[in-house]
């Protein structure tokens, strides 16, 4: 997984640029939805963003270490000991996709996504897409780039969605 032949493009420059899509098109549902505003609301919160300057380091150790627990560490270790160890090799890549889709779905589930949609309706769907979008991202670029394209990809989405959006 370390993909030392591919340039810094693919490992930082598409997967930064790629999750500040991501985190602009949330940003945007939400200018739409005001979904933020009543998660805030509900927390008695002037805002779901952690305010400026702190925002920045904050998020972005997040970024890593959320990126470093799933997806560099449970990912590999589950995968070794599934694909390699109990099934010697054979079909590493559905192991791979299976270990990693189950993992993308544990910080949506665990964050309150699916009840934010039962209770809220359509305004939650946006943020929870993007959700799925940002897990599933990640382990796609940790198998096609490696660890620092991952940790990159949710970093830019990061720096939109909290970092300026916090600052809006």
């Amino acid at each position: 997984m370390g993909h030392p032949d591919l340039g810094l493009n693919a490992k930082i420059t598409w997967p930064l640029a790629l999750g500040a899509v991501l985190g602009a098109v949330d940003l945007g549902t939400d200018l739409y939805t005001h979904w933020t505003r009543t998660m805030a609301a509900e927390m008695h919160l002037p805002s779901i963003h952690i305010a400026w300057p702190l925002s920045v380091p904050i998020y972005f150790g997040g970024a890593i270490l959320v990126t470093i627990i799933y997806f560099f560490v449970l990912l590999p270790f589950l995968y070794w000991a599934i694909a390699v160890k109990w099934l010697k090799g054979r079909g590493e890549a559905a192991v791979y996709w299976t270990v990693g889709s189950l993992l993308a779905l544990v910080e949506p589930l665990t964050q309150g996504d699916i009840q934010a949609i039962q209770q809220h309706g359509a305004a939650a769907v946006p943020s929870a897409v993007c959700d799925l979008l940002l897990n599933f991202g990640q382990v796609w670029l940790l198998r096609r780039s490696g660890l620092v394209a991952a940790c990159a990809f949710r970093i830019g989405y990061y720096a939109v969605w909290h970092v300026v959006y916090g600052l809006i």
